[in-house]
């Protein structure tokens, strides 16, 4: 997903639960800053603390150390080994291989929502919506994110599918799954990814779900 989803999306379902504009610029900045910190920084508050931030993506290298620290961690948690096997054409499936609202993801996201820190719910709700987006990829290198043979691009992540996985808007042709789901329609896809989170929110904020739908409706139309 991008910037269109991890940051004004998860805004607007952060509004629609019922949070303070505050808290929903904290998350919101915090998800999409997942895709934003490329560098670290050494923070230093002037009274003797100090410490250097985490590195959350990379646009460049693919070698062991990112993959392990960034792309597995923050992009592409691992889901049902089952799930990705039953759905893709062949088979077979990594044991790394992403399907949507996994149970380590789900994890993640609790645990984040118990601490009541809005930087880590948001960090959180970032790689909980990608497991939407970068199902039947993984973060590492292997043979399972091969979508073009013909491709000069290694079949890293979703690398070889480009920019496809996370147009909010998109559809594509993943010829890896099994022919009901090869035909990718994104927008049926993120919403429910949105569905999820704001229930998750809503649950969060001890209300209910009754004007979801409606909800739905409006981010879909915005």
């Amino acid at each position: 997903m991008n910037a269109e989803f991890h940051y004004y999306s998860v805004y607007f379902l952060c509004l629609r639960a019922g949070m303070s504009e505050k808290r929903c610029a904290d998350i919101a900045f915090s998800s999409q800053y997942v895709d934003n910190a490329i560098l670290a920084y050494e923070i230093d508050d002037g009274g003797g603390f100090s410490y250097r931030s985490q590195v959350t993506q990379n646009y460049i290298f693919w070698d062991e150390e990112t993959l392990r620290g960034i792309y597995l961690p923050f992009h592409f948690i691992p889901g049902v080994l089952d799930q990705a096997s039953r759905e893709r054409a062949d088979g077979s499936a990594s044991r790394w291989a992403v399907t949507p609202d996994s149970p380590l993801a789900k994890e993640l996201l609790v645990a984040a929502l118990k601490s009541g820190d809005d930087f880590r719910i948001g960090i959180a709700l970032h790689t909980y919506a990608d497991t939407w987006a970068h199902q039947h990829f993984s973060g590492r290198v292997e043979r399972g994110n091969v979508v073009d043979p013909s491709s000069p691009l290694p079949p890293a992540g979703h690398l070889q599918a480009l920019r496809a996985p996370d147009d909010a808007a998109g559809r594509w042709t993943d010829a890896r799954l099994v022919p009901e789901l090869s035909r990718v329609d994104n927008a049926a896809r993120f919403r429910l990814a949105a569905r999820k989170i704001y229930r998750y929110l809503r649950t969060y904020l001890r209300n209910g779900f009754e004007e979801e739908e409606l909800v739905l409706d409006e981010l879909e139309g915005a």
